[in-house]
């Protein structure tokens, strides 16, 4: 009975990704209940180790090998799919540049926050539904959802911008309604991430539109004033912003007030500084002529 009723849930999870164009090769795992693995004590604080790591490339990368057959059961799978989704969406981030592995890291882990999505039984009836969309599915959407909501749409976002401009338009509405309902459960979510996406947002689509430059501005100096301590904010203002604009004075404040202050001083939060910080000493490193 069991095995019939995983064999349903992957089913079910599989027909909607196809609606949409999405076929999830690693749903149709995990419809095998065979595969799963249990963990033991021993394992699971080896992946909680790893995970506290995941700032270092070589123990993310052993945590998702670890945490992948372990995910494959939907009884208690939502922290473990997001757990991967978050650790894939990451793992995207240490590629300097795009490319196909790149760009499948960022599908898996929508397609891994998707399937946490599912475990929500309203979402997942609403989007299962014949020519549905994940957006169908949005009013189901509740607090309890939010990491799952936010994680498959930053990572679809993340991947359909770098697949090119066809998909990007393809995905775009979709997107921008998931940060909107994000930001209408919770408008300062993991510290301030829709306001960052939209101020990103903005400032990307500058060339269409003459005030975008000054809408972009307004949102990041809003969250800053906001979430200011949280170094993303910071190397989103001065990488999308501040040096695009040539405003040489405002990106080095912003760098600098990242490389000076302690990843520490966001304690729930270390490994992401400390890899804002790498990423923020990348940014004021000159590059090289070839």
């Amino acid at each position: 009975m069991k095995a019939i009723t995983t064999i349903l849930f992957g089913c079910l999870i599989i027909l909607s990704s196809c609606a949409l164009g999405r076929i999830n090769p690693y749903l149709s795992q995990s419809a095998d209940a065979g595969s799963s693995l249990k963990s033991d004590k021993k394992t699971e604080k080896l992946l909680t180790k790893l995970w506290s790591e995941r700032h270092d490339s070589a123990s993310l990368s052993r945590f998702i090998e670890m945490a992948k057959p372990l995910a494959r059961s939907p009884g208690d799978s939502r922290e473990r799919w997001l757990k991967l989704a978050r650790a894939e969406h990451l793992m995207a981030e240490f590629y300097t540049e795009s490319g196909p592995e790149r760009l499948r890291l960022y599908l898996s882990a929508a397609h891994r926050a998707e399937a946490a999505l599912h475990l929500n039984p309203a979402y997942r009836d609403a989007v299962s539904r014949p020519r549905a969309s994940p957006e169908d599915g949005l009013t189901a959407i509740d607090r309890a959802d939010l990491d799952a909501a936010y994680w498959f749409a930053e990572s679809l976002y993340r991947w359909s911008v770098e697949s090119g401009p066809e998909r990007e338009l393809k995905h775009r509405r979709t997107v921008e309604l998931f940060f909107s309902r994000i930001e209408n459960l919770d408008p300062g979510y993991n510290h301030g991430a829709v306001e960052r996406h939209f101020a990103i947002e903005h400032a990307r689509s500058r060339d269409g539109d003459p005030e975008s430059w000054k809408r972009s501005r307004v949102r990041f100096e809003s969250l800053l004033r906001l979430h200011g301590e949280y170094f993303a904010n910071s190397v989103a203002f001065a990488r999308y912003f501040a040096r695009p604009t040539g405003d040489e004075a405002l990106f080095k404040k912003l760098i600098d007030r990242v490389l000076k202050d302690s990843p520490a001083s966001h304690p729930d939060s270390i490994s992401e500084q400390i890899l804002e910080q790498k990423r923020a000493k990348a940014l004021s490193t000159p590059k090289k002529a070839p």
